[in-house]
């Protein structure tokens, strides 16, 4: 009769890390690697499982929450270069101004 020995959570957690290191790079190693932290956290907890749905749906809601970033970043810089061509226009009409009063000073 073979005895085998159950792994303490940080042995198991020290052999994900060993497998995911042995994997060829490629889908399967990325994936697990990404999960890796949810792992972790399953046995940590005693769940022994990890939420695949809730996990998809966060990574959808954080690519959404990401478009929605970068759409308002596009629209805040198209604002800057819109006031930075304000303030070029300004800066040229002082200009004038101050050329304008430097003539009438010199008279």
């Amino acid at each position: 009769m073979t005895t085998t020995k159950t792994l303490t959570k940080v042995e198991e957690k020290a052999l994900l890390r060993k497998t995911i290191a042995k994997l060829p790079d490629g889908y399967v190693r990325d994936i697990i690697a990404d999960m890796a932290i949810e792992i972790d956290n399953a046995i940590d907890n005693d769940f022994g499982f990890v939420n695949i749905a809730l996990r998809r749906q966060q990574t959808e809601a954080h690519a959404e929450e990401m478009r929605i970033a970068k759409e308002k970043l596009a629209i805040l810089n198209a604002e800057i270069r819109e006031k930075e061509s304000d303030l070029r226009h300004l800066q040229y009409g002082l200009d004038e101004i101050r050329d304008t009063i430097r003539k009438f000073s010199n008279r």
